[in-house]
């Protein structure tokens, strides 16, 4: 699906589920690993305290839970903050959805006191440091 497709979709579907939080972002694909399709907001990235800041929509293809049963869900919405000199995708706040493309009831949802980082970055979050670098038209370069 393309970057127009996927506007038109989340566009619709957010506003007849009435979910605010993806609506008017322009989400591109970064990444499609292990049925799950990553989308970037690139209107989002912005320079904050020496780090660029942005969010992703982590869409899956079947729903998922965090350990056994708990917080069933079909998308996940992140706001990352990456760090330029090291390459890690660290994380602020996220919201699980119970529906696709960030619709339905938000299960569980929480904000970091401070940047949370993967201990091992996974080929979903090494496509969207890529693209977030690409799409920054020299932001990393200011902060590395």
């Amino acid at each position: 699906m393309n970057t127009k497709a996927i506007k038109a979709v989340v566009g619709v579907v957010a506003m007849l589920a009435g979910a605010v939080s993806v609506q008017a972002a322009e989400w591109e694909t970064v990444a499609r690993v292990d049925n799950e399709s990553i989308y970037l907001d690139l209107d989002s990235l912005r320079v904050v305290e020496g780090y660029v800041e942005g969010r992703a929509l982590h869409n899956y293809q079947r729903e998922r839970t965090i350990g056994d049963s708990w917080y069933s869900h079909r998308s996940r919405e992140m706001s990352y903050r990456f760090d330029c000199a090291t390459g890690e995708p660290g994380y602020r706040a996220f919201a699980m959805y119970r529906g696709e493309l960030g619709t339905g009831e938000v299960v569980f949802s929480g904000k970091a006191s401070m940047d949370m980082y993967a201990a091992d970055p996974d080929q979903g979050d090494v496509a969207m440091l890529a693209r977030a670098e690409r799409q920054s038209g020299g932001m990393f370069a200011t902060v590395k």
